[in-house]
């Protein structure tokens, strides 16, 4: 957290669950998951008995699951998307040229 935190850049799978539910996937969580968020569940703390390997800061209770996005999939619509606004730039630019010459 603050100083040593990391930036990370993408999108809130929730956000593109609403309009591309096929992108989206639900994981068990990781530890750091567990972590970020009690949520996510629990993990096995100093003072609790531990079954065969397993260590402190393993996940102990899995509450829920994480939303993934498959980003390969959502670059190639993001790609698809642009050539289509481009070849609509294009053909609208080239009627605004008929129209003003």
């Amino acid at each position: 957290m603050g100083a040593e935190a990391k930036s990370q850049i993408g999108v809130v799978a929730q956000d593109v669950e609403a309009t591309s539910p096929n992108l989206i996937s639900e994981i068990a969580p990781m530890e750091q998951d567990v972590l970020s968020s009690a949520e996510f569940g629990t993990v096995y703390e100093e003072g609790d008995v531990l079954p065969k390997h397993k260590q402190i800061g393993d996940i102990k209770v899995e509450s829920d699951k994480v939303k993934t996005i498959k980003y390969s999939v959502l670059y190639m619509k993001a790609i698809k998307c642009l050539q289509e606004a481009q070849t609509r730039i294009e053909t609208l630019e080239a009627k605004v040229a008929v129209l003003e010459g």
